[in-house]
């Protein structure tokens, strides 16, 4: 069997083990023989790797080829469309049957890997000598152990020695070694610091921003409205608070449960009642602290012109009530489900746990002053450690809906009688 490699030139070039002869001495009886052969393409590729595999199938079934632009193309890959791809030549002779090998080869595969699907192969490493199971799929490929991670000669089936208990043991432990793996990677420490760095980056830092843009407005002297009577002020809390939901969601189902985080709707009609409940009384709460302590109310310092057709407030109440539900739900899952979880698996203390994600909710109301977002702080205790306690999502939202929908209220109510 002869296997040639690289150009053209060089396949028609006499093996270098064939013994040499002098042109001019040469019988002509001989030229005839020395004639080169006439070769065709069979196949092209975009990439060498891909040709080099069918070189080395039409090469263990004894057919002489070899590859024309490989060079080429892997010094630079981008000129495969422009030279026709790898092109894998084999004698004219030998053409019809080099197809039908590498059909049969590629038949063959596609036969293996969907039968190897859910397959595992059970047989001993060579290297710690430990019982290991892999995925049939890769049978008579070199693969690492998954103990002691050297490379190991896959065979072809499992060890015919073994019973199918110690099958079916080992097979069970490789599955659950892998997830066990995949468990400890997503709960170490470094990466849960990550993904919270990632989070916050995503949720809290655009209300960061936005939180001391207004409080440096206020300070100097500036009034802006941020109350729920602007259906462009709530188009802006609507689309910050989508895109939060969406990417925090995104994150969670990564791990494969949104259970831990309180998404679940387990006891939802007494969640519902309670968070109503709940809410009023935070919003008496506030109502009662405002008054003693004299905080102003920064939302409805400067309202925008009311609306003076039925479409205009259906404009408006529509984007306002939207914006009041989807931040809830944002402010909710980010600042007491996502945080709350997180920072008791990174700090293991039930006081950090809850009043973390409240400081971080107390911050970024800062716009409505010092006390004001004191409050907030007290408001954001008290459903975080109502969700410490119950580990359900439902209730805190419902109790923040309802104290956005009183302040939405509140400031409609203003508005009305101020004009």
């Amino acid at each position: 069997m002869k296997f040639y490699g690289g150009t053209l030139g060089h396949a028609l070039r006499p093996s270098r083990f064939a013994p040499r002869v002098q042109r001019n001495a040469c019988p002509s009886w001989v030229i005839p023989a020395m004639q080169p052969l006439s070769f065709t393409t069979i196949e092209s590729f975009d990439s060498v790797h891909e040709a080099n595999v069918a070189v080395a199938v039409l090469a263990e079934n004894g057919i002489d080829c070899f590859t024309e632009n490989a060079t080429l193309i892997a010094n630079d890959w981008l000129l495969a469309g422009a030279v026709g791809g790898v092109k894998v030549q084999v004698p004219l002779s030998q053409a019809s049957i080099a197809r039908e090998v590498l059909d049969a080869w590629r038949k063959s595969r596609a036969d293996r890997v969907d039968a190897g699907k859910d397959q595992w192969i059970v047989f001993r490493c060579s290297g710690c000598r430990e019982l290991i199971a892999i995925g049939a799929e890769n049978a008579n490929r070199v693969e690492n152990c998954p103990l002691c991670r050297r490379y190991v000669d896959v065979p072809a089936e499992s060890d015919p020695t073994l019973t199918k208990e110690v099958c079916q043991a080992t097979i069970q432990s490789s599955k659950t070694r892998m997830f066990q793996r995949a468990e400890q990677f997503l709960n170490a420490p470094w990466f849960l610091i990550l993904e919270c760095m990632v989070v916050l980056g995503l949720a809290y830092m655009p209300y960061q921003v936005w939180a001391i843009y207004h409080w440096q407005a206020l300070n100097e002297g500036e009034s802006s409205y941020i109350g729920f009577l602007s259906t462009q002020n709530n188009a802006n809390l609507t689309s910050r608070s989508f895109i939060v939901i969406v990417c925090v969601l995104a994150v969670l189902l990564v791990r494969g449960s949104l259970r831990p985080y309180g998404i679940t709707l387990e006891k939802a009609v007494p969640d519902t009642i309670l968070g109503i409940a709940i809410g009023m009384g935070l919003v008496t709460l506030n109502i009662g602290l405002i008054s003693i302590l004299g905080i102003p109310d920064f939302s409805a310092e400067s309202p925008e012109s009311l609306p003076t057709g039925i479409e205009g407030w259906i404009a408006l109440l529509g984007s306002g009530l939207l914006a009041v539900l989807l931040n809830s739900i944002a402010e909710e899952l980010v600042m007491r489900g996502y945080l709350t979880v997180r920072v008791e698996q990174l700090a293991g203390n039930a006081f950090l746990t809850v009043s973390v994600p409240a400081l971080l909710f107390a911050s970024y109301h800062i716009y409505q002053g010092v006390w004001g977002a004191v409050l907030i702080g007290i408001t954001g205790l008290a459903l975080g450690v109502w969700f410490y306690k119950t580990r359900r999502l439902l209730g805190p939202i419902v109790a923040h809906t309802c104290m956005n929908l009183y302040f939405l209220a509140d400031e409609l109510l203003w508005s009305v009688t101020a004009n």
